[in-house]
């Protein structure tokens, strides 16, 4: 049982973890924004040690429904999607195409 929590509380350390990078936001500046330390903050997003106002508050800064920081369902395909999308992002050095892939990925999200 205790592994079960500690695996889930990774599950949503992690969870934190990829939505504060698909936004771009450095742990410092959110960890601040909580009322946390940097260090507290890379703890908990190590061990999904968060209070449930800390997941709120982050939540309201990642602008996403709180329910999306727990894996409810078993998936999360827009979240997995960005990831993927964010590490292609990465790997792109020149400045002028990563312009060119944020743009074409702000156009297709607009896309009804």
């Amino acid at each position: 049982m205790i592994d079960d929590k500690e695996a889930e509380g990774r599950r949503i350390g992690e969870r934190v973890r990829l939505h504060r990078e698909m936004l771009g936001l450095e742990s410092r500046d959110v960890a601040r924004s909580v009322g946390m330390t940097p260090e507290d903050w890379a703890a908990a997003e190590r061990t999904g040690g968060f209070t449930a106002i800390q997941l709120r508050a982050a939540a309201r800064i990642f602008d996403i429904p709180p329910r999306a920081l727990f894996d409810v369902d078993g998936s999360d395909a827009r979240l997995e999607d960005g990831h993927a999308a964010m590490s292609a992002m990465r790997r792109i050095d020149d400045p002028r195409l990563r312009a060119v892939g944020r743009r074409m990925l702000d156009l297709l999200a607009d896309v009804r």
